[in-house]
């Protein structure tokens, strides 16, 4: 596993002994209290003015100050030209209320969105927060090009408000903003593995109410998770997990997905999830088991012990959880990510009651009527 998800779970499992679970979110980091000059040197400094040209346009209008280390005058006053070049870099502009969210190009996948006071006087005033994006594609059966399900993302792995608005709602305008971005590049907007204290609160109580699907994720697998379930404790649910994700259009092939994983929860363990990413879906396999098998606790233990030569690579088709914190006892659904699809794996009440032998429909201690119980059986659905 990768090392830097195992620091993290150990840091989180220490945090989990302290007094101040409050003030830390499920990860530490990204901790950072900018004020608002330093949120505009954070901007201004960043590869996005680098061209020749826009530094000619910045020097000419005095925005920077030649010689040292070339600072910037914060106290310059706004004005038209100098907001025209500062949006000119911008790919862009959207608003909200009386502010708005400049979205800059820094590379090729990264972006940097600025959210900015358009009735600001000086530059020092001017910007009010930040958020770097990158762009990233989760693939569901990992490595098939063919049969591959994408979900283009933006991930957000890094943010700050600065210090003299926080506590005031502009993050969730910037959160806001960038979401509405997103969206309208078709594109689900979606956290890192490490948050602090302020973004982790965002992620499990506002981006849950404006989403119309959130979860998280898990290797190459989203699993849903309710509004309610992403308040709770983030120790104890996600301190496993990729980060969360939010969206608003589903593909076809996503909302299949969700549709055969809802009304289960992952906060209780009914959601076990499995990457067999390097083993193609063979039904000599998974699906003989599946009928074999009487519910997922032993079909999981059968893939768990049983040897399979169809794997390209040779060797043992054993199962690597995801969610660790899932209870055999407790689960209805496992999602496997197979290297060419996805297999939901879940128990389903067939509707009938078991028939108990004559002599064993009434309890010999109690003397109470035994009732029968309802029959289910494992379905497997591939996505």
């Amino acid at each position: 596993m990768d090392s830097t998800i195992l620091r993290l779970q150990k840091l989180a499992g220490l945090l989990i002994e302290s007094e101040d679970l409050e003030e830390i979110s499920f990860a530490s980091g990204h901790a950072s209290s900018s004020d608002l000059r330093g949120i505009a040197r954070s901007v201004m400094y960043s590869r996005i003015f680098d061209s020749s040209s826009i530094r000619s346009k910045l020097y000419n209008l005095g925005a920077l100050i030649r010689g040292g280390n070339g600072d910037y005058d914060f106290e310059l006053r706004l004005d038209d030209k100098l907001v025209k070049v500062i949006k000119s870099k911008a790919i862009d502009i959207l608003s909200s209320s009386d502010l708005e969210i400049l979205i800059f190009k820094e590379t090729q996948n990264q972006n940097l969105c600025a959210l900015v006071n358009p009735n600001a006087i000086t530059l020092g005033t001017y910007f009010l927060g930040i958020i770097k994006i990158k762009f990233e594609t989760r693939s569901y059966g990992a490595y098939s090009i063919s049969k591959a399900i994408d979900m283009p993302y933006y991930q957000i792995h890094w943010s700050n408000v600065a210090s003299e608005f926080r506590g005031m709602g502009v993050g969730k305008q910037l959160y806001s903003l960038v979401y509405e971005w997103a969206k309208s590049k078709g594109s689900a907007l979606a956290s890192d593995d490490t948050l602090f204290a302020g973004s982790a609160g965002m992620w499990t109580t506002y981006m849950p109410q404006i989403a119309s699907y959130f979860g998280v994720l898990m290797g190459n697998i989203i699993v849903p998770i309710s509004k309610e379930e992403a308040l709770l404790d983030k120790f104890k649910y996600f301190s496993n997990v990729d980060g969360f994700i939010a969206f608003d259009t589903p593909s076809k092939t996503m909302r299949k997905i969700l549709y055969n994983l809802q009304g289960l929860s992952y906060s209780k363990g009914e959601i076990y999830t499995v990457l067999l990413d390097t083993i193609s879906v063979n039904k000599s396999t998974i699906f003989d088991l599946t009928d074999s098998s009487d519910d997922i606790a032993d079909l999981l233990t059968s893939i768990d012990q049983d040897s399979y030569s169809n794997n390209e690579q040779g060797g043992k088709m054993s199962l690597k959880s995801l969610n660790r914190s899932a209870k055999i006892s407790t689960v209805k659904a496992a999602v496997f990510s197979f290297k060419d699809a996805i297999v939901i794996v879940k128990t389903v009440a067939t509707g009938e009651k078991e028939v108990l032998p004559k002599d064993q429909t009434i309890d010999k201690k109690t003397g109470k009527k035994i009732k029968p119980k309802k029959i289910t059986r494992l379905v497997a659905v591939t996505i």
